[in-house]
């Protein structure tokens, strides 16, 4: 697959949704390897920074809808997220921090509170009655799960 054929089609993807780069990388060299490309390395790189250059791709973006995606759709908290961020899509941290600090405050404890109310009403619709113990440890437990710190659930 020569490379103006690949970065035609990575255009279009990258035209319906946000991708990381580590996303496009990805799909590029699995595309690269099931038709056995020589030299994917060249051709890779040589897309990626098209993709780049003409605002096809861009981490900041990407990231910025994540946390926006994540938060509002996923109920996820900020560790959740960040690990997301960090870890499958290789975003580096001082992006990850930035996309945080402008998508995430305002809604934040919105959604840690409506979490939190929401599982204490089904632990307390429960067949047996819970010690005060078990149902904050339950909480706890129920709020990390979702990436939100343990002190965010005192607050509540």
């Amino acid at each position: 697959m020569e490379a103006e054929t690949l970065f035609g089609k990575m255009a279009a993807l990258c035209c319906r949704r946000e991708y990381s780069v580590a996303q496009i990388e990805s799909k590029m060299r699995a595309m690269l390897a099931a038709q056995g490309a020589e030299n994917p390395d060249e051709i890779v790189s040589g897309v990626l920074q098209r993709l780049q250059r003409e605002g096809f791709l861009d981490n900041r973006r990407f990231a910025e809808a994540y946390v926006n995606d994540k938060l509002r759709f996923n109920s996820w908290g900020k560790r959740r997220i960040v690990q997301g961020l960090r870890y499958e899509h290789n975003i580096p941290d001082d992006i990850v921090r930035d996309a945080l600090a402008e998508r995430y405050d305002p809604f934040y404890k919105e959604v840690a509170k409506r979490l939190y109310n929401a599982k204490l009403k089904s632990l307390q619709r429960g067949k047996r009655e819970l010690s005060p113990y078990e149902l904050k440890a339950k909480l706890v437990a129920y709020m990390a799960a979702r990436g939100f710190d343990s002190f965010e659930c005192e607050e509540y």
